[in-house]
C-alpha cells in the first residue's frame, strides 16, 4: 500500500462510528483471512461499511483496515 491514497471515510451517526469504502471499492481488515476457495487459497472477508468500536483511535484506521478494488468473484 506504499504511496496509495486511502479514501475510506469515517462518519459518526447516532453515536456510532462507521467506516465507509469509496465507491467501487471494498474494505477489509489488514490481517483478516476468512475463507478458502476451491483451489485451497485463503481470501479475506470484504465489506463496504464497518461499524467501529467506540474507543477506536481514528488515527489508527490505516493500520487496521485497507481499501481495495475487488472483483465480485472473490468477495465473500
Amino acid at each position: 500500500m506504499d504511496g496509495e491514497l486511502i479514501i475510506m471515510k469515517v462518519i459518526e451517526e447516532n453515536g456510532f462510528k462507521k467506516l465507509i469504502a469509496d465507491e467501487g471499492k471494498k474494505i477489509r481488515n489488514i490481517n483478516d483471512v476468512y475463507g478458502i476457495d476451491e483451489e485451497g487459497e485463503h481470501y479475506p472477508y470484504y465489506a463496504t461499511e464497518i461499524y467501529l468500536a467506540k474507543n477506536l483511535d481514528i488515527s489508527k484506521i490505516e493500520e487496521l483496515y485497507t481499501e481495495e478494488e475487488v472483483s465480485d468473484e472473490k468477495v465473500s
